[in-house]
């Protein structure tokens, strides 16, 4: 599911489509003839304002932050996760001490809590005027309606961004697929060409994978690589792009400070690996063998080329020696 912790102002999908909302602050303002109607996210211990009305009355704009910590209408109905509405908060003894009140313009207050579809709290959406109102009952029906519209927004954003990532991810491993690499991979290639990077493509193999699935059954071949997942996952750099092709054939891209940067990587993997097939017999018998090529801002291979050099490399290696590595310059 998208996740609750990024800013959907800034976070940059189709999957949410913020001129939906963009419209209903600015229904919700001149229905309520307010200074502000609003739609505020909470994410990393702080408030933030994802779309505000656009009116020339409005005083909140997009991307308004205010802590957790700091006493507002928006923490108190994440607090209660109930509808909140203040008519005239300066002369109410509980808010006229919030800093929105007595440090700002906020003399009226109405609104309701959204939640992501597994029933976390999401934020609120509400409407915020500088005078005192006295909002009639249909009005607060209102702001409810629009609360569940914004949340059945989001809930199919949700759905769509989990069957993106099923389209784009393996199933056993949760690395990405042959279809993910190629997406993930072009643009990896793309921002190392403009920033004059070298890159590597490694391609890696399970050997004897085969005979474990004959002696111990498919179960212990998917555990082979399961712990091959494991084992790359612990060994990559952090914003290296991993990827299950298919079987037991895994490709690896991967920025490079130096050429040393990739051995340094195969000698993990399979120090990694090795560890977890010496504790278990039925990977005993299982080896690696990885090939790499390294793609240079003075070389025009495409993708689909550096992996086929890598995988070429990989089966040298696998002919000559299992678990030795072979190498191909670009």
């Amino acid at each position: 599911m998208l996740d609750s912790q990024l800013c959907l102002k800034k976070y940059r999908t189709e999957l949410v489509d913020l001129s939906k909302w963009q419209e209903i602050v600015d229904l919700l303002s001149e229905l309520y003839q307010s200074s502000t109607g609003a739609i505020v996210q909470f994410r990393q211990q702080e408030f933030n304002v994802v779309v505000s009305s656009s009116n020339q009355e409005n005083f909140l704009p997009p991307d308004t932050k205010w802590p957790w910590e700091m006493k507002s209408f928006c923490r108190h109905i994440m607090e209660t996760n109930q509808e909140l509405y203040v008519p005239y908060p300066i002369s109410d003894d509980f808010w006229r001490n919030a800093p929105a009140v007595c440090e700002g313009p906020v003399r009226s207050y109405c609104g309701i809590p959204i939640h992501w579809p597994n029933g976390d709290m999401f934020g609120t959406i509400c409407v915020i005027d500088t005078k005192p109102t006295e909002y009639p009952k249909t009005l607060t029906t209102l702001l409810n309606q629009m609360a569940r519209l914004v949340e059945s927004d989001i809930e199919k954003s949700c759905q769509l961004q989990e069957m993106k990532e099923l389209a784009t991810k393996d199933e056993l491993t949760g690395l990405l697929n042959r279809r993910g690499f190629g997406l993930a991979a072009a643009q990896k290639l793309k921002d190392a060409n403009f920033n004059n990077q070298t890159i590597a493509i490694l391609y890696i193999d399970i050997d004897n994978l085969k005979l474990v699935n004959d002696q111990h059954g498919h179960d212990a071949g998917d555990y082979c690589i399961s712990a091959l997942a494991q084992a790359i996952k612990l060994s990559a750099h952090e914003n290296d792009v991993i990827a299950r092709l298919g079987g037991d054939e895994f490709v690896i891209a991967s920025v490079l400070r130096n050429e040393s940067d990739v051995e340094q990587i195969v000698s993990q993997i399979s120090n990694s690996y090795q560890s977890i097939a010496d504790s278990n017999i039925e990977l005993s018998n299982t080896s690696l063998s990885i090939g790499y090529c390294l793609k240079t801002t003075h070389h025009s291979h495409s993708l689909d080329e550096l992996i086929a050099l890598s995988d070429k490399d990989m089966y040298q290696a696998k002919q000559s020696k299992k678990g030795c590595v072979s190498r191909a310059n670009t």
